[in-house]
């Protein structure tokens, strides 16, 4: 049966860097590849900046252009994504699908390198990162280099379910097999980065290539932003934005295992569901937090969290983030600064 190679840009309002992107996608050497381009119903120029693109290339690769109807979010893009896939991909029975920002530049060889690594791995059910460089809002000029210790104690689904290691999802590839086994995503998860990959734990591994083929844009208002340029509201207003997400993460990742449970009876989850466990707590203390109107209320949160044995160092990093945020910028630009030391 045959394998289908599918890259697949996914834009919201990125009218500023959308044809990099595009044209990056255009320059992919490998070929046969479908170029997916998927717009989640922008209400800036973005889509009409796609379609004069598509318009004007005459190369090799076949283009397909989408768009949402209204704006779905991460998780229902997703899933609606891999339903338009599955309907395309006629007689194969296996996908690559190579995921790409609206805003990041891929290397030309991205497609090639992810394919042959995919093929080494019997077209398995994986997911595949790489290292990434980062760059300006130009597109050109380099910023910092990102790799990452990707022992195998890091690439275990143990480890993707306490949360203690996630991949650059800006570089992610993954089988559709994970998503013909597990099934969409929950629509509240804000970190598809988090349940893929333990997803491809599960089956078929998660692998690192130790090449940077992903220029990640630092601009404002995307997914990442430098730590040491984050103020203290940025902080507060990320652990807002994200703390239902998180246990939607969390919730997902329970379902995905108690479904694997039934596929591999062998397996052994007791340490992965006590770590699952463990981490949905946290998170749904973390979405109290976030719901509360009051400092006395959270307070009174943070306490019940000590007493149920959360580890004193996360609540403090709540108690930052409401009551000390001038401290916690400070530790934060600390801790960036040692990493940038150490690139």
């Amino acid at each position: 049966m045959s394998k289908r190679v599918y890259f697949v840009i996914t834009t919201y309002n990125q009218e500023r860097y959308i044809k990099d992107a595009v044209r990056a996608a255009f320059a992919q050497q490998f070929e046969p590849l479908t170029i997916i381009i998927s717009d989640d119903c922008s209400s800036d120029a973005t889509f009409d900046l796609v379609k004069q693109e598509v318009a004007a290339y005459t190369g090799e690769h076949r283009v397909l252009c989408r768009q949402s109807s209204q704006n779905l979010g991460l998780a229902r893009h997703a899933n609606a994504l891999n339903d338009f896939i599955g309907k395309d991909m006629g007689e194969a029975d296996a996908a690559l699908i190579i995921g790409a920002a609206g805003d990041d530049i891929s290397l030309p060889e991205r497609t090639a390198i992810l394919y042959e690594k995919w093929k080494q791995l019997n077209f398995a059910d994986v997911s595949l990162f790489s290292a990434m460089q980062t760059v300006a809002e130009d597109g050109i000029t380099l910023v910092e280099f990102y790799g990452m210790d990707c022992s195998k104690d890091n690439l275990t689904a143990a480890a993707f379910a306490s949360g203690t290691f996630s991949v650059y999802g800006c570089t992610q590839a993954f089988s559709k097999g994970l998503f013909d086994t597990f099934g969409p995503l929950f629509e509240k998860v804000v970190h598809e980065d988090a349940v893929i990959p333990f997803r491809a734990a599960l089956r078929g591994g998660v692998h690192f290539i130790d090449r940077p083929l992903v220029c990640y844009r630092r601009v404002s208002g995307s997914a990442w932003k430098a730590r040491s340029q984050r103020t203290s509201k940025d902080a507060r207003l990320q652990f807002l934005r994200h703390a239902s997400g998180n246990v939607a993460v969390a919730e997902n990742q329970f379902a995905d295992l108690q479904r694997y449970l039934q596929i591999d009876t062998n397996i052994s989850h007791e340490k992965i569901g006590c770590r699952l466990q463990k981490k949905l707590d946290h998170y749904r203390y973390e979405a109290r937090l976030a719901q509360a109107s009051s400092h006395v209320e959270r307070l009174i949160i943070m306490l019940g969290a000590v007493r149920a044995k959360v580890p004193v160092r996360k609540v403090f990093k709540w108690f930052s983030i409401f009551f000390m945020p001038s401290f916690y910028q400070y530790i934060t630009m600390r801790q960036a600064k040692k990493k940038s030391d150490h690139v």
